[in-house]
């Protein structure tokens, strides 16, 4: 008689990379994302990344993942310090690429925020759906004026879906301070009124209470996993 289905060896949530595996696993997550080339052909978002570094770290430091709680199985890469301005982000299909002196107090917290990020990639569509209930519209980059898309930094997190309209009016932009000298780091979250066409710097009443706490409020993507929602 087989197994039953609670005394099989579950297959681990978390899976961290050796460099020769990760290596292979960025290449594969290049050419169906298309993150890095994308990247390379916006003059802006290129220019915030020239002094930084895109590799896998030589050696995987030894972190205890053990209280790590997640739903949603990923590949953990351990990056170069530098790599997209220090910031932990995702890549095609499950990747959760980490700077290599990530604090290991914030690391549960972390990887559960990307673990999110990986989720909204896997089930787009169920994701879709719950952006649609939350009250917001997707938005086809042809729409974004020019002057402002240009400025606007991607973020492989939400490139597939990059702009929301929330009630159908206020689309946030995460734009470079200094379009001539951009920082990855240095980015404000601006409101465009798609009835108005004005840019605004806060965000309109009738969201601002929800994301109050939020970092970087760019995306309903990036809102749900800072707020830790799982679906």
């Amino acid at each position: 008689m087989g197994q039953s289905q609670s005394n099989m060896t579950k297959q681990p949530m978390i899976r961290v990379l050796s460099r020769d595996e990760a290596i292979q696993a960025l290449q594969e997550a290049e050419a169906t994302d298309h993150f890095r080339g994308d990247v390379r052909m916006d003059p802006v978002n290129n220019a915030a990344r020239k002094e930084l570094f895109y590799s896998p770290v030589p050696s995987v430091p030894r972190v205890d993942l053990s209280k790590v709680n997640i739903r949603t199985p990923i590949r953990i890469i351990w990056m170069d310090s530098s790599a997209e301005g220090g910031m932990p982000h995702t890549r095609w299909p499950d990747l959760v690429c980490i700077p290599v002196f990530w604090p290991e107090f914030s690391l549960a917290k972390t990887i559960l925020h990307e673990s999110i990020h990986v989720d909204q990639r896997m089930r787009a569509n169920v994701w879709i759906e719950w952006c649609i209930r939350e009250g917001w519209t997707l938005v086809e980059e042809s729409e974004i004026p020019e002057r402002w898309l240009g400025r606007c930094r991607l973020n492989p997190d939400t490139m597939k879906y990059r702009f929301w309209a929330y009630q159908n009016r206020w689309v946030p932009l995460p734009l470079y301070e200094r379009e001539d000298k951009p920082v990855l780091r240095d980015v404000h979250v601006f409101w465009w009124d798609r009835t108005t066409g004005v840019l605004h710097k806060d965000p309109p009443r009738a969201i601002a209470e929800y994301i109050e706490s939020i970092g970087t409020p760019e995306h309903p993507f990036e809102i749900a996993a800072y707020k830790e929602i799982q679906l």
